[in-house]
């Protein structure tokens, strides 16, 4: 599986030669208590036999 998650206000979001930034994928740090920024980004696998309208 591969994946990318962008961070908000960056300046080159709007230049992305891929076309690959969508809404869903960006994400806005939060500063943590020890200085750090962290994101939340949740994956979803399903089966391999799974069908829409299950």
């Amino acid at each position: 599986m591969t994946t990318h998650v962008f961070l908000a206000g960056d300046p080159y979001l709007g230049s992305d030669a891929a076309y690959a930034v969508k809404d869903a994928l960006v994400r806005e740090p939060v500063r943590r208590a020890d200085g750090c920024e962290e994101i939340t980004f949740d994956i979803k696998l399903v089966p391999l036999d799974w069908k829409e309208g299950q």
